[in-house]
């Protein structure tokens, strides 16, 4: 039987090199660690001020009024400071304070200031309402969303045309209708569940549903669910339908 080597006994020379390479290798996988770690902690901190910030917010690049399903509003407003028509630190007070006055002299939380930020001369403020009503009472303009019955039974006459909605998203001349016409009478009522945003305000509108059909002055359909409204001057905005489901 073959004799085994014997094994060469390491002088304490060769332990104590090799203890020392074992730590650098220990204290070279920590450092890796923790600026593994201090790397994550900055991009997870940077997130959070991005986000806190709003800049992965998506925002609306003009004015606009958004129904949403739990039955709050919410507005967006782009406001320029080029003219200087406005302060920003002067405006951000006034919101402020308006709000404020409202909610105490009603439920603490009707209307909440979500964001307010200054960009490139431009002020955009984000704010919601709990309802459609907290809405018209806080900014005086009239709007109403319900079902066809509803409008009517509010005293909504549908005295207008309205284009419908063609399939490449158009409203065209060619679709206009009236309301006793075609809309609400014989066999081509809306479907059922049909509603109506009845407003009074230049701004564009995105609704919780697929527009159906819009009042036939002033209005610019962007997509399924939204639309333009310049019907005329602040002093002679006209009333807008906006039938959707």
């Amino acid at each position: 039987m073959r004799e085994q080597p014997k094994r060469r006994k390491r002088s304490q020379e060769e332990l104590r090199l090799l203890r020392e390479k074992r730590r650098r290798q220990i204290i070279r996988r920590r450092r890796r660690a923790l600026a593994l770690f201090l790397l994550l902690l900055a991009v997870a901190v940077g997130f959070g001020i991005a986000a806190f910030l709003g800049v992965f917010e998506k925002r609306s690049d003009e004015n606009l009024l958004s129904l949403k399903s739990d039955g709050t509003v919410v507005y967006e407003e782009v406001a320029s400071l080029k003219d200087g028509k406005y302060d920003a630190k002067e405006l951000k007070e006034y919101v402020t304070d308006q709000i404020d006055v409202y909610n105490n002299s009603h439920s603490d939380g009707d209307v909440k200031l979500n964001r307010y930020s200054v960009k490139k001369d431009q002020v955009y403020v984000r704010t919601t309402y709990k309802d459609i009503a907290t809405y018209r009472d806080f900014t005086g303009y009239e709007i109403f969303d319900g079902t066809v019955a509803q409008a009517k039974k509010a005293g909504y006459d549908f005295s207008d045309t309205f284009k419908l909605k063609s399939r490449k998203l158009k409203l065209t001349k060619d679709s206009v209708v009236s309301a006793d016409a075609k809309m609400f009478g014989g066999d081509k009522k809306p479907a059922a569940g049909m509603r109506v945003l009845v407003i009074k305000e230049n701004t564009a509108v995105k609704v919780d549903g697929e527009i159906y059909a819009v009042s036939s002055t002033g209005t610019k359909l962007k997509d399924e669910e939204t639309v333009e409204i310049a019907s005329g001057d602040e002093d002679d905005i006209l009333l807008t339908y906006i039938f959707y489901n």
